[in-house]
């Protein structure tokens, strides 16, 4: 067995074979930083944050400086709950000059969820700036406007979105929502409308579409 084999195993998306592969190196290879560092990750890309997390920060304690290893951290840190352990991480990747799209889109999706709106638009601004393009970040950040009280800063953010999502069905749900926030019943409508047309089977667009025209009393096919 070879630590070749498993980041191999790891790449091609078997995770569950990369970990077979690395519990039988040897124990000084194993405890060696690539073996831990692709321990860890094939624990997370398999769910299993909680054993991972351990993983994560004794790379970060043996490699300080390691950007990665901090945004690693911060990822089981968001999939276990531990936002404030997340945002910590995050902190400490910018800290260590951590400057890309992947570092600050997911550091501004915890602070959203942690109700930070503040910080969260700072990092959301930063990683639009990086991917002027992706409607990923600017739905987040058009929602952390709204919380902010900034309906218009929002929709700006969203102008011409049915020509850049494709068949992102769950992100126009999302905007759908966004649209029902600042009281947008038409255009959550259309939202979801369009989501349907491009996702025939979308259960929560089919669901939330349904109960908006019930609230209006409108026939379901209406």
């Amino acid at each position: 067995m070879s630590l070749s084999e498993a980041a191999d195993a790891l790449q091609a998306g078997d995770p569950g074979r990369a970990e077979h592969l690395l519990r039988q190196l040897p124990e000084a290879e194993a405890q060696a930083l690539p073996a831990l560092c692709l321990l860890a990750l094939s624990l997370a890309a398999q769910g299993r944050h909680d054993d991972a997390l351990p993983l994560f920060r004794e790379l970060t304690r043996r490699e300080p400086m390691e950007v990665e290893h901090w945004t690693n951290l911060a990822a089981a840190q968001r999939a276990v709950g531990d936002l404030d352990g997340a945002i910590t991480a995050f902190q400490a990747a910018l800290e260590r000059g951590g400057d890309h799209w992947g570092l600050h889109h997911p550091m501004g999706l915890v602070l959203l969820a942690a109700k930070q709106y503040q910080g969260a638009m700072g990092a959301l601004v930063r990683a639009l700036e990086l991917e002027p393009d992706n409607m990923e970040t600017r739905v987040a950040l058009a929602q952390a406007f709204i919380e902010l009280g900034e309906p218009k800063d929002a929709a700006s953010l969203l102008v011409g979105w049915k020509d850049r999502i494709g068949a992102n069905a769950d992100l126009i749900v999302d905007i759908a929502r966004l649209a029902l926030r600042v009281g947008g019943v038409p255009a959550a409508v259309d939202a979801l409308e369009t989501a349907l047309a491009r996702v025939p089977d979308h259960a929560e667009a089919a669901r939330l579409l349904a109960q908006i025209r019930a609230r209006l009393g409108l026939r379901p096919n209406a």
